[in-house]
């Protein structure tokens, strides 16, 4: 192997862990509802895709998490992010992730449930000045209660 193989496989090692950095950043700041650092993770450019919609751009990302995800994710859930799937191409990168979220919510009978939801993540990365930020992210899955009945 050459020298300048070697110094292209480092380069693509080093971009996986500051993406995996970044996966770890973002669903830190979705934890404890650090709605200003959430955003920061993502490109002015980019394209939030959820199941209620698509939302794009620097407003439509403020927009997604302020009107939609603030309401529903208040800071008392716990996030569980594994198997990371990440492939790098020059300045382009993309991800995947396993996704596990669990919260707490009183039904109106005063009941505490634990609703767990799970699904895959799908980053899409793009390299900025200096630094890795999502360029698209997307969140598809099922919910369930602790009981096991799907909710959503």
């Amino acid at each position: 192997m050459s020298l300048e193989e070697l110094e292209k496989r480092i380069k693509v090692l080093e971009d996986i862990d500051q993406i995996q950095k970044l996966q770890v950043r973002y669903v830190n700041c979705l934890t404890t509802a650090s709605w200003p650092e959430v955003l920061d993770c993502f490109a002015e450019n980019a394209v939030v895709d959820f199941p209620q919609g698509v939302w794009r751009g620097r407003e439509g990302t403020q927009a997604v998490f302020r009107d939609l995800v603030s309401l529903m994710h208040v800071g008392l859930e716990g996030n569980f992010v594994v198997h990371p799937i990440v492939t790098v191409d020059g300045d382009t990168a993309k991800g995947s992730w396993l996704l596990y979220t669990y919260s707490f919510a009183v039904l109106a009978s005063c009941r505490p449930i634990l609703p767990i939801s799970s699904g895959a993540s799908h980053p899409t990365g793009c390299r900025g000045f200096m630094r890795w930020s999502m360029s698209a992210s997307g969140e598809h899955g099922r919910s369930a209660c602790c009981d096991g009945a799907v909710v959503s």
